[in-house]
């Protein structure tokens, strides 16, 4: 392990940095354009205007395929923005509870550093993103479950998925995961959740596929795009401004990552990211970058856990070994020096 560990984390960060895409090469398509689209909806729902009216009129001003289910955004985050009151503050509400909950469980002031950054995003367009929302919704399931509080935990990743579809993976692995270790309270409130979620959901899709119109555009491409490294490698860098600002920053973040593996990171915590790794291979198309807001705070957490796996590979010094036989009833000889 002492030498696995550190290979692997030279292997990641030269990978890092030699595939993942430059920001100047790579086919990003505009952020503007989300946030004016769901800027729009949001102005149209104020105007009395109902939710899969305004997206769809939405999607065909931007020229959008409105003929791809997963380009309808779920209502509630546009809800939300639409009818509560100064309901934009609500996301720093979330940061704060984020920030507070990791502290209490952590006690450890490198977590928010790690997780400061992920913030950033708030404070610009990118805050009607569902995704930056449901980041941290899922930041803060993962907190509860370090801290031995599924329920909550379990709260926070339903909400996550009713504001995007992309926490699934989340949801799904950790529903597994209690299910392998019986723990029945958390399945009921798995299944307490899904059954308010699915026809919610159910109800959205079908109300899309009834706006949708026999000449809208569909997607040109099929999500599954098969980005390989590349894009997972995107995806990650993406999770937080300092790993976008430097491809070196990023690829010494991606050996970091290696390392914390060395310990024993909560469990909850490494199911609930790495069950993504597969998901941004297959998933996704190099346009959808901004994904990694989904998992920022999941990263952020991720890497807290550095110094417990470096530690865990520094040789230990052996413990002296208690005096046997007629020296363990000598009296032990004091310095007075």
């Amino acid at each position: 392990m002492r030498i696995l560990v550190p290979l692997v984390a030279v292997v990641l960060a030269v990978s890092a940095f030699e595939l993942t895409p430059r920001v100047t090469s790579v086919n990003v398509k505009s952020t503007g354009s989300d946030a004016e689209l769901h800027g729009a909806v949001i102005a149209d729902l104020q105007h009395g205007q109902a939710f899969h009216d305004a997206f769809g009129i939405e999607l065909r001003r931007l020229h959008y395929p409105v003929r791809s289910i997963f380009n309808w955004r779920q209502p509630l985050l546009s809800w939300t923005l639409a009818f509560v009151p100064h309901g934009d503050w609500i996301v720093y509400v979330l940061g704060a509870l984020l920030l507070s909950s990791a502290w209490f469980v952590q006690h450890r002031w490198w977590t928010i550093a790690l997780l400061l950054p992920t913030f950033l995003p708030i404070g610009t367009t990118a805050n009607v993103f569902p995704e930056l929302w449901a980041g941290m919704l899922l930041g803060l399931s993962a907190v509860a479950y370090i801290g031995r509080r599924p329920v909550p935990g379990v709260a926070c990743a339903m909400l996550a998925l009713a504001v995007r579809e992309l926490a699934a993976p989340y949801c799904v692995a950790l529903t597994l995961h209690a299910v392998w270790r019986r723990d029945w309270r958390e399945v009921y409130a798995w299944m307490i959740g899904l059954l308010l979620y699915v026809p919610y959901y159910a109800w959205h899709v079908w109300s899309a596929l009834a706006h949708m119109q026999p000449d809208d555009p569909a997607i040109p491409h099929s999500w599954i795009a098969l980005g390989g490294l590349p894009f997972l490698f995107r995806i990650l860098q993406f999770t937080s401004p300092l790993f976008m600002a430097s491809q070196v920053v990023f690829a010494c973040a991606m050996a970091c990552a290696a390392l914390a593996w060395a310990d024993n990171v909560p469990r909850s915590l490494g199911i609930g990211l790495l069950i993504y790794v597969p998901f941004f291979l297959i998933v996704g198309q190099p346009f959808n970058v901004y994904w990694g807001f989904m998992i920022a705070p999941l990263f952020a957490l991720w890497l807290s856990y550095v110094p417990d796996g470096v530690a865990a590979l520094l040789p230990r010094r052996p413990a002296p070994e208690p005096p046997v036989g007629r020296a363990a009833n000598l009296p032990q000889q004091r310095d007075l020096t």
